[in-house]
């Protein structure tokens, strides 16, 4: 179901025309962008209008994710950018430098509003049960779901970061959302404490998103150890050629857009260098065919 949406989307909006990663970023960014300074703005009236501070800072929760989804924009923009002399590689690891500084954000944000939230749990005040406001709380839950399911799954199509990261800020704004229509059932019987207790709690959920994304990110920079599945695709390629006896010393460096691939192979028979130098470019370009992205450089060995 989720599948066929998505397929809906790209096809209505043309986003698999031209660039696709840029066209990917550029439309979550966008769309998030503009569902959420609604809801911001729907959050913040009614977190005047009860007074309650954890729907105060779920309202800045969503602000927040006005400005990732801002940085997502311009991240994805710099990281198409073509490779140049300086940058051999091209520009794609940008993206995660991007996402790093959306995480310090929200670091930012969970701490100014975890502060805030203990001073409301020391100093409890009254708060007014509105239902109404309650039920379009609960709408802008699924709205949100909306932008995860959204963010999510054009993240896992281009395997971006980026778009990934963006779609738990989205779903870590439902869950902070629902805690607090929990909390407004609890004040019904004078529990008003607990409005600072679940600001603290959205306030912590903030601010673990962040430390997670650079963690995430970090590790990608520093250069990560393929993935199992990437290793066997590459494998199963090479091995499809009756005339490959082995392959070893498999090198993987991704560089967001592009991802440099080097590995050793072992020929069966006495060949010829020319020989030799035409099967080792068949296989190379079948893996580049296979593989997105991919450069692939393969060194020849004789059989021991």
């Amino acid at each position: 179901m989720k599948e066929k949406i998505i397929d809906s989307i790209i096809k209505i909006f043309k986003l698999e025309k031209g660039d696709k990663n840029r066209n990917f970023g550029f439309f979550e960014g966008i769309i998030s962008t503009i569902f959420n300074f609604f809801i911001f703005l729907i959050k913040y009236l009614f977190s005047n209008t009860l007074n309650s501070i954890s729907l105060k800072a779920d309202a800045f929760h969503t602000l927040s994710d006005i400005l990732t989804s801002i940085i997502v924009i311009i991240g994805f923009y710099f990281a198409s950018k073509k490779a140049d002399k300086k940058h051999p590689f091209g520009h794609g690891r940008i993206e995660k430098i991007f996402s790093i500084l959306m995480a310090i954000i929200l670091i930012y944000v969970g701490y100014e509003f975890f502060i805030s939230s203990l001073d409301r749990f020391k100093n409890p005040v009254n708060i007014d049960i509105n239902y109404i406001a309650i039920l379009i709380l609960f709408i802008t839950i699924l709205i949100k779901e909306f932008l995860t399911l959204i963010s999510l799954e054009l993240g896992k199509r281009i395997n971006s970061l980026a778009l990934k990261t963006d779609a738990w800020h989205h779903r870590s704004d439902s869950i902070a959302t629902l805690l607090i229509i929990v909390g407004f059932f609890t004040f019904k019987f004078g529990l008003y404490f607990l409005d600072g207790v679940f600001g603290m709690a959205v306030s912590v959920l903030i601010a673990y998103t962040g430390f997670s994304i650079i963690l995430q990110s970090s590790s990608f920079l520093i250069g990560e150890e393929p993935s199992a599945d990437l290793v066997k695709k590459i494998n199963d390629i090479a091995y499809n050629f009756d005339y490959v006896e082995d392959v070893h010393h498999i090198h993987i460096h991704d560089y967001g857009n592009q991802i440099e691939i080097t590995f050793h192979i072992r020929l069966k028979g006495d060949q010829t260098l020319n020989e030799v130098h035409d099967k080792i470019t068949r296989i190379e370009e079948a893996i580049e065919n296979e593989i997105k992205g991919a450069n692939v450089t393969i060194h020849s060995e004789p059989l021991k």
